[in-house]
């Protein structure tokens, strides 16, 4: 069975395994879907978007932020080394746009924003 969906994405565990076992099932329903982020080298990311994710790295983390937005990858990088923690994630999304942030850290994966960007 093949599903077409618009833009979606979704947000993984990244602890285990399951993420890549969840990428294969949603790449069997909708063969669109591509891993738009990832986090140690696995899949934190995956769906369908027309808009690339912009993203950023340091030591302890990283952000992810799907949604039309204002922050280019340097902002995003600056922001994210000011202040690597849960703050930051607020501090994100005061920013112009319809988005997401995703931030993953040493202490877990955090997801906040809304879907007005997504069609």
């Amino acid at each position: 069975m093949s599903l077409m969906l618009g833009e979606w994405f979704a947000v993984l565990p990244g602890a285990s395994s399951a993420a890549q076992r969840t990428t294969a099932r949603f790449a069997a329903v909708d063969p669109g879907v591509q891993v738009l982020a990832r986090h140690e080298g696995k899949p934190l990311i995956i769906g369908r978007s027309a808009r690339p994710v912009v993203t950023a790295r340091t030591a302890g983390a990283s952000v992810a932020l799907p949604g039309t937005r204002e922050y280019g990858e340097q902002t995003l990088a600056a922001a994210l080394s000011a202040a690597p923690s849960v703050g930051t994630v607020a501090a994100l999304m005061r920013g112009v746009g319809s988005y997401h942030a995703v931030l993953t850290a040493d202490r877990g994966t955090w997801v906040c924003g809304d879907v007005a960007g997504m069609t």
